[in-house]
């Protein structure tokens, strides 16, 4: 999936952006219609991710990032082994060079 593809299923609400990063990264921008939450807060037993899993529409995809989409590649893989359907759409970067919306993060 490209991320013009994925800026067009967002914008048409058929998927949800999902920033894996940290939050020192996420302070350097973000993109405009992306969702946080860290990897590292993806585990079992942690009320904060099952409080974001029961929130998350399972009708539509979800799409991940991070710096450079190793962490997205597994946060996809742990949505999709929980029934979503998930994509690692790679890197910040990418997004921002492709020139679609970004903002300042938290």
């Amino acid at each position: 999936m490209t991320h013009q593809e994925a800026f067009s299923l967002i914008k048409d609400k058929k998927a949800l952006l999902i920033d894996v990063r940290e939050l020192d990264e996420v302070s350097e921008g973000m993109a405009e219609p992306a969702t946080w939450f860290s990897l590292y807060e993806m585990e079992e037993g942690n009320q904060k991710y099952e409080d974001f899993l029961k929130v998350l529409d399972k009708s539509k995809e979800i799409i991940l990032y991070c710096r450079s989409g190793r962490r997205s590649g597994m946060a996809a893989q742990m949505l999709t082994e929980k029934g979503f359907k998930a994509t690692n759409l790679g890197g910040f970067d990418d997004w921002a060079e492709a020139g679609l919306p970004v903002r300042k993060g938290p």
